[in-house]
Parts: C-alpha cells; structure tokens; sequence
C-alpha cells in the first residue's frame, strides 16, 4: 500500500508537469475556458482582405496577466476585456504569435478569476489556397469558402482552436446584397442597408471550431427528399453537374447510420455544398458538409449506379456529425477516434445497402499496407502543429480503418456496436481520450482490447504472421513484416509485439475447423485438428497483418474454392505483399493468379481485381528486361488459351471487370482487340458523345494514351483545352502522363505547368503518372531538375512535402540517387519533406532488391512455356 501510494503521488507529480509543459508550449491550457462565442465578418468574394469582431465569454479559473488565444496571421486593432460582475474594463496587447500561433493578450494588471466577456476587432486576408476562408473563381462567379481544419480556424478569427474546447457559437455575416451565405445553421433573420445585407444565423450546438463552416456566391439549391431534417444540396452557380444520384441516396444512407447509432440527429439542418475548388474529398462542417465535386457528381449515362467510394464518401461525412463533432476527440493524437471510426462505419453502411457496388471486395487493410512502412510513424504520435497534421497523410483513415474492423470481428458484431452506441450515448457532447475509449470498449463488451490497440496504434508497420506445421503441432510466431533486403537493422525491429487476434480455418478431410487465437507474444503453439491438409490465417479476410504458411500443403486448388471472395482477395493480396517483402517468389504467385482466373466459378468482382493487379504487377514486379518474354507468356497462358479473358467487348458483365480487361489488355499485353477496341470509341469520347461508361471511358483514354504518339499527345490536348467536362478534362489530364514517345514527359510537364492548366486545375499528385512505366522515370527526374522550383511555386505548402512520392513506384538505385540529390537541397526548409523522402527511399530500393531476388526465378517459369 505505501508503495502503491508512491507510486501515485509521483504519476501525479509527473502529470502535473506534462499539464504545465503544455500550457507553456503547443497547448492554450485550462485556466481560461470559453463559454460561448460570436462572430460577425464583413466579407465581399471580390476583395482580398476581411474585417471581422468576436465577443468571447470566458470563465477565469485564477489570476492571470494576459489570455493565451489562438489567431494567426490576424491584424488585432482594438481587445478590451470586460467584467461581468463590476463592469470594468481593460484594453488588451497582443503579442507576436508564437510558432503554434498563440498569441497572448497582455493585460496591464492582473486579471482575478471570475466572469469575462472578450471584444476583438481585426483585419485579415483571403486565403488564395483552399484552406481558411478562401476565395475561387468560376467564369464571372466568385465565391468564398471556409475549410478550418486542422488548426485553420485561428487564420479566420481569434477562436480557442483546439478540439477539446467545444462552444456554441453565434455568427453573422455581411456581404454585398447580390450573393448568398450559407451556414451550420438556418439564417434566424436578414438586414439590408444600403448594398449590403447582415445574414444572422441561429447559434450553433457546442462544437469545435474546425466543423465551423461559411460559404458565400451564388449557388443553386436542390432540396433533399425523403430526410427527416431539413435538408438541401447546393452546387455552384452554372456548373451543369448531375448530382440527382447522391441526392437520391442521401436518405437512405442517413436512415441506416441514425439507425446504428440509434442517436437523434444533433444539429438543426444537415445541407450538402458541392464546391469545384476544395482541399480534401470532404468535410464535416455541423449541418454543412462540404464535398469535392469530383467524387461525388456523375454524368446521366452512368445508368443510376453512382460509385462505392462515393457513396463511402457521403456516408463517412455523416457519420461524423456523431463521431467526431458530438463525440470529440481530446487532442490531435487521437485523430483516429475521428477518422477511423467514420471511415469504418461508412464502409460497413455502404456494403450492405448498396449491393451492387461489390464493395466488399475493397477490403480495409489493402490500402493501409503500401504505406505502412518502417519508417511511416505510428497512428498515435506526437501532435503539435498543422505540420504534423499534415504529415499523417491518409494511415489515420486506412490503417485506423482497418484496426477497428479486426477488432470488430474478434469482439463480435453486435456486442461491438451495442458498446459504441453506449459510447455515443455516455460521451454525447465531451471529448474523449483514448484510455476514455478503451476502458469504455473493454468494459461493454467485457473483453482486453487495450493490448491489441496500443501494440497496433502505436507500432509502426505490421506484424507477419507465420504458421509452421511441426509434428502434430501449429507453431505461430510473429516478426515485424519488413523486407530483409531493403532494411538494415535500423529500420526493423525484431522486438515489435503485437497482440494479434486470428481467425484460423483449418481445412480438414473430414470438414473445415475454425478457430480464434490471440497471439500475444513472438511465439505459441496449437494442436493441429485431425486430418488438417491446409490452413488459412486470415479467416473473415479482416485481420491488419500478413501471413505465410509452411509445412502444410497450400497450393491444391481444392480447399481455395471453400473460401469466400474476401478471402480469395486477401490470399491474393497477401500473396503480393509477400512477393514485396521477399518471402515468396512472384512467380509462384503469379500462377495462383492466372489459375483463378481460369476457374469458371470465379467472381465478376474478383476477377476485375485479379486483372487489376496483373496490370500494376507488370511494372513493379517484372524487370525490363524480362518484360517483352513475360508479355508473350501471359498472352498465351490467357488471350491464346482463354478467349473468355476479353471481358471488356461483353457489355453485360461489370463495368469494372470490363475496364480492367481492356486495360490490362490493351496497355500490356498490347493485344490488337483491345486496342482496336478504344481506337473505335475515342473520338466519341473526346466529342463528349460516347455511350460508354465514365470508367470506360478512363480505360479506353489509358490504352489509347500507352500506345500512342506525339499526334495523340496534341489530340488529349486540344480536347483539355476545349473540353467543358470536369470528368473528362480530369481523365484527359491524367493520361497525357502515359505517353512514352520520344520527349513525350517533356511535352507532359510542359502542358501541366502552362496557363492552359489553371492553378485550381493542377494537382501536385499529376507529376506521378509518368513515373508509372519504367522507361519515363529518368525523363521525369531529368525535368524535374530544371524546373523544381517552378513545380514548388503551384504545389500548395501542405502538399509539398508529399512531392517525392512521385517516385515511390521507381525501382532504381541511380533513380533513387538522383531523387535524393533533387530534393536534399529542401530537406530542413519544407518540414516533413525528410520523413516523405525516406519512405520514398525504402519503396524504392525494397522494389529493386525484389527484382533481383525474383529474376532468376521468373525467367525459369517464363522459359517453361
């Protein structure tokens, strides 16, 4: 007990240090606490700067000398505090910002606890990149738009920007009488004086101010039908963009989360804006979601169906309104109990009511592995500033994603979300933590989970997981999954444990055995069932590890056609990742691919993936060298024995099984049919007339693009340039990089940074494509050298760090010296940049050394033809 007493008073002690570190430093502290806020902005879409005034009431706890506030780049011309018990009042002095944008409002005497109300009047610019409040152009229309997160919202007005501080907020605001504003809450009234009209909006539930949302321009407004909440889908004015897909949709999705969640709605409206000019795919502004037109607007002859990852899209922004703004997470380091949850759910809502889109096969961990590398950091890391938000990229949705849906399995569906909707119901209105979140998980479903999500949510990368039959016995054991050739000692660390549920399937001559094990240590042993001739590891196809089996027969077709299409797609995609990581040859691989693809009783949807993978094989697995053999051994291993492999002349089957043939067909196996096929339907498609399918199109605009020369480089250009569909201008633009003529990435890059290319049209990530096929890498990193600076100049600031993933598809050690001397000179002036570079680095040599590894191997089966 004495010792136990120590024990706590120093844990306090430590605490109370770790609270006042950040109250010092990246964190505002506790001693002030907003109570609720208002603000009126005067905003014109036409000017370059702003004018602004909030009235903050605040809660004092003890004596201080200044108020720590956030506000960044924010011209503070008058702050007066004032006394809401005497009256008295103070006139405020803002310091210099510091590096995590707080400022403090100096007082010249001491501020005693008590009651407060805080005026600020400032001044700011319009952002001219999509973040903040910012402004774009359509033709003669101008608009202007907030994004306020991450750590956006100080850049807009003098707020307590951090999550954990959650208010009601009152805004009004003034803009030249001819446009309109939209809000999180219906406009409770108008006043028009003069040219101007004061738009006042209802005050908003206790939210934080990233979710805070304005829109100002003109914009044209469908109502949503069928929702039980007011509810209405605005586009830009004049954008002929056919969003009657989503907005018959929306209803349904909407019914199922509240049905999950069994949780009433908690804001007062929940409207959708469709902006052309956006940082992100969407956001969860309360009652204003904000999506990127791109993913969500489909042309008539899409025949109804709209997309999955829309659909995904739509879903994951609703679900937010519950996770993530009425349940908040405490700080950024737990940015997963946002992001990860919504895109978990969304994924769950979307696969079971609507079918038709095969969703299941996007299984949530594929994603999450390409970037799961060794030098990626962990989900849970430290947070301080809108630089480390920026660097976490997309892991916190797909590694986060796929964790919670491991976890939901091994838990079991229902305790799973009887837990969460408690969770919603006890957290309504508060942020949590993740220990909040954990002793709640493990309490209702009365099962350990801390254990497998700490090992998983703060160990980089992934465990692999290898079964070995010793005698009658199962030995399972873990190492963390890394590549031996690619990583020297400092990049893998044997020490790694995860805490690894399992879901074996045990194939045996009298049946299949299931069984759950949590590995929780390097090693463990089973008893193998009776009669066991094969084992699966992944039972569920949900488990975030890799896999390999020895000692157990694994290659007869028998037990394989007993899996379901998930599992078949994690034992392909497995397959893969092990060929990457150089425990498994791709040739042996590569026939478990094509003897599927063969098996009559094979999936529409499973096949579209197995040629999709065949077709990103080509470049990353296959050496040049070997490419021109390997093209003539899958063409009669598949055109020449299997006629029923040209799926994309069959317009009763799946538009994506039909497009990845074409594709897989047409830009590898460089087979006439198909691409005699896209010859016949490009022109229609660059006059915006043909009958096929949006993907279709892609696919037909790809093949014609990899096989074709300078004069159809100058055909996609005058259709871009001519062009008044977003959709095909996107697919145009994006496969000019697949020419590979003579000077062709040249005439690429050239294009993409003239004036015909406009600064909301150009995208840092089109620089990639290029780089897809092995004979354009050196052309790519010979331009770049030149013109660096000028790709820099367009990248906006948050992206730029990403730039050298450009390459990650390189495989190239003169490619990979020449990327490092490229961006070396950048590596201390662009934060993150060094992390990016580094993983870049891995990538790139993990796919040479596989290469090499693999050659002799592969020639072999090639030869054998």
């Amino acid at each position: 007990m004495l010792l136990l007493n120590r024990i706590c008073v120093v844990f306090f002690l430590m605490v109370m240090f770790i609270s006042m570190a950040y109250s010092k430093d990246y964190r505002l502290g506790k001693i002030v606490q907003p109570i609720k806020q208002s603000i009126s902005l005067r905003l014109d879409p036409q000017k370059d700067n702003f004018s602004g005034a909030t009235r903050i009431e605040l809660q004092i706890k003890q004596a201080i000398d200044g108020i720590r506030i956030h506000a960044k780049n924010i011209n503070m011309s008058k702050i007066t505090i004032i006394d809401l018990i005497n009256g008295a009042s103070m006139m405020l002095t803002p310091s210099q910002p510091s590096e995590y944008d707080i400022v403090t409002l100096q007082a010249p005497k001491t501020i005693v606890k008590g009651r407060y109300k805080l005026f600020i009047e400032y001044v700011a610019k319009v952002s001219t990149e999509p973040e903040g409040l910012y402004k774009f152009s359509e033709g003669k229309e101008h608009y202007l738009v907030t994004q306020l997160q991450a750590m956006k919202a100080r850049t807009v007005f003098p707020s307590f920007d951090e999550p954990s501080f959650k208010i009601p907020f009152k805004v009004d605001i003034t803009v030249p009488s001819e446009y309109q504003v939209l809000g999180n809450t219906p406009i409770e009234n108008d006043m028009t004086q003069g040219l101007y009209t004061t738009h006042y909006f209802r005050q908003t539930a206790p939210i934080n101010t990233d979710v805070l949302a304005i829109a100002v321009g003109r914009f044209t407004a469908r109502t949503i039908e069928g929702m039980p909440i007011s509810s209405t889908l605005y586009t830009t004015k004049g954008q002929q963009l056919d969003v009657d897909i989503i907005r018959r949709d929306i209803p349904t999705i909407f019914k199922h989360i509240q049905a999950y969640f069994t949780v009433a709605y908690p804001y007062q409206k929940l409207d959708f804006l469709v902006l052309p000019v956006y940082s992100g795919a969407g956001m969860e502004n309360a009652g204003l979601i904000t999506l990127h037109q791109e993913l969500v607007a489909f042309p008539k002859n899409n025949n109804g169906l709209g997309s999955y990852e829309s659909h995904k899209l739509i879903a994951h922004e609703i679900i937010h309104m519950w996770f993530g703004n009425l349940v908040t997470m405490a700080w950024w380091d737990d940015l997963w109990l946002n992001e990860s949850f919504s895109e978990w759910l969304a994924r769950k809502v979307v696969n079971r009511q609507f079918p038709q889109f095969n969703g299941e096969l996007n299984l949530p961990q594929l994603d999450a592995f390409w970037d799961d590398t060794p030098s990626t950091p962990a989900i849970k890391r430290t947070m301080k500033s809108v630089d480390d938000y920026n660097a976490i990229g997309q892991i916190v949705y797909t590694k986060g994603h796929a964790i919670i849906s491991m976890i939901e399995k091994h838990v079991g569906e229902r305790a799973f979300q009887l837990a969460i909707v408690d969770y919603i119901k006890k957290f309504s209105g508060k942020n949590v933590s993740f220990s909040d979140f954990i002793e709640h998980m493990e309490k209702h479903t009365d099962t350990t989970l801390y254990p497998i999500f700490n090992s998983f949510l703060t160990n980089p990368q992934y465990p692999l997981v290898t079964l070995r039959k010793i005698k009658q016995k199962l030995r399972i054991s873990q190492q963390p999954f890394s590549d031996t050739t690619a990583c020297d000692k400092s990049c893998s660390n044997e020490e790694l444990i995860w805490h690894v549920p399992l879901r074996l399937k045990f194939f045996t001559h009298q049946g299949i055995v299931h069984k759950e094990f949590l590995l929780e240590s390097n090693s463990a042993e089973l008893s193998l069932p009776k009669g066991t001739y094969a084992v699966f590891a992944d039972g569920g196809a949900l488990g975030y590890f890799r896999y390999q089996v020895k000692g157990v027969e694994n290659n007869s077709m028998d037990w394989m056609r007993h899996l379901s299409r998930q599992e078949k797609r994690s034992l392909l995609a497995n397959n893969n990742d092990l060929v990457k990581g150089g425990y498994l040859k791709y040739a042996d691989a590569l026939v478990l691919q094509l003897t599927l693809l063969k098996d009559p009783s094979l999936s529409t949807e499973l096949a579209a993936n197995i040629f999709n993978d065949l077709d990103s094989d080509f470049y990353d697995f296959v050496p040049l060298t070997l490419q021109g053999s390997y093209r003539d051994y899958l063409t009669n291993a598949l055109l020449r024995s299997t006629e029923d492999v040209r799926w994309f002349n069959k317009t009763n089957e799946s538009d994506k099984l039909r497009g990845n043939s074409l594709s897989f067909l047409g830009t590898k196996l460089l087979d006439k049919e198909a691409i005699n096929f896209s010859i016949a339907h490009f022109q229609a498609i660059i006059n915006n007339e043909s009958s096929l399918s949006e993907f279709m199109k892609s696919m037909v605009l790809k093949v014609i693009a990899s096989n074709g020369n300078k004069k159809d480089f100058e055909r996609f250009k005058r259709a871009y340039k001519t062009s008044d569909s977003a959709l095909l201008k996107n697919s145009l633009i994006r496969y000019m990089g697949y020419f590979s003529y003579q000077n062709s990435v040249t005439d690429y890059y050239d294009f993409l940074f003239s004036k015909d290319v406009n600064t909301t049209e150009f995208k840092g990530f089109y620089l990639q494509y290029p780089i897809y096929n092995p004979k354009n890498r050196f052309d790519a990193i010979r331009y770049l050298e030149n013109n660096l600076s000028q790709l820099f100049s367009r990248v906006a600031e948050d992206d730029k760090q990403w730039q050298p993933y450009s390459f990650a598809t390189g495989c190239s050690t003169a490619l990979r010296q020449k990327l490092n001397k490229l961006y070396r000179p950048y590596l201390k002036e662009i934060k993150g940049l060094k992390d990016k570079l580094a993983n870049v680095n891995y990538m790139i040599s993990n796919c040479e050394n596989m290469q090499k590894d693999n050659f002799s191997h592969l020639k072999h089966l090639l030869q054998t033809q």
